[in-house]
C-alpha cells in the first residue's frame, strides 16, 4: 500500500519540479527492502516466541499491546523482549566479526562482557544482564567503560603492576593518563552502582 501510495504521489509530480527530489527514489526503495531483508534474516534466528515478540516491537507496539496479541503477561513480553534484544545483540556482533567489520576495540569488550576474567571481576563486578528496568542500561555502559579502562591500564603496565593499582598516579605520564581514566570509570561506576542499590 505504501508502494502504491509513492507510486501515485511520483505520477503527478512534474519532471522539472522541486517536489520530486522529495518523493522516495528507486534506489531508497531498493536500499529499504534491503534493510528489511536483513532484519527478517536476523529475527529468523531467534526462537519463535522471540521472533513474534520482536518483530511487534519493531513494528511499534507497546508492551501491553504485546501482551494482548500474544497471551503473554506484561512481565513475561518484558523478559522476552530483553532476551531478543540480548540474542540480536549477539547475532549482529557475530556477523560484524564475520565480516571482518569488527574494530579490535569492540573485539576486546565483547570478550571481557562474554567472560569476565577473574581479575576483572575482583575489580568491579560481574556485567549486570541485560534488562527494562530502571537503571540496568546504565549501570551496563559504566561497567563496559571501567572494564576496557582496567583492560587498556592492564595491558600497558603488565599483570604484576596491576595487581598493585592504588589511587597513586604513576609517574609515566602515558600510563598517567590511563591510569586517570581508570579511577575516573571506576568513581563513575561505583557511583552509578550505588544509586541502584539505593531504588
Amino acid at each position: 500500500m505504501a508502494r502504491q501510495s509513492r507510486r501515485d504521489a511520483a505520477s503527478v509530480v512534474a519532471l522539472g519540479s522541486t517536489e520530486l527530489a522529495e518523493t522516495v527514489s528507486l534506489v531508497d526503495e531498493i536500499e529499504l527492502r534491503r534493510d528489511v531483508v536483513d532484519a527478517l534474516s536476523v529475527l529468523s534466528r531467534l526462537g519463535l516466541r522471540l521472533q513474534r515478540v520482536a518483530l511487534l516491537r519493531a513494528l511499534g507496539f507497546t508492551h501491553p499491546e504485546i501482551a494482548t496479541l500474544t497471551g503473554e503477561s506484561e512481565v513475561r513480553v518484558d523478559r522476552l523482549l530483553v532476551r531478543a534484544q540480548e540474542e540480536i545483540r549477539e547475532i549482529l556482533i557475530e556477523q560484524r566479526r564475520a565480516d571482518g567489520q569488527s574494530s579490535p576495540r569492540a573485539e576486546r569488550l565483547w570478550e571481557l562482557e562474554r567472560e569476565p576474567p577473574p581479575w576483572l571481576v575482583d575489580r568491579i563486578g560481574s556485567p549486570r544482564r541485560p534488562s527494562h528496568k530502571h537503571g540496568v542500561e546504565t549501570e551496563r555502559r559504566s561497567w563496559r567503560r571501567a572494564a576496557l579502562a582496567l583492560d587498556d591500564y592492564r595491558e600497558a603496565v603488565g599483570p604484576e603492576q596491576f595487581a598493585a593499582l592504588s589511587a597513586e598516579a604513576p609517574p609515566e605520564p602515558t600510563v598517567r593518563q590511563l591510569h586517570a581514566r581508570v579511577v575516573r570509570a571506576l568513581a563513575e561506576h561505583s557511583a552509578v552502582r550505588s544509586r541502584g542499590h539505593e531504588r
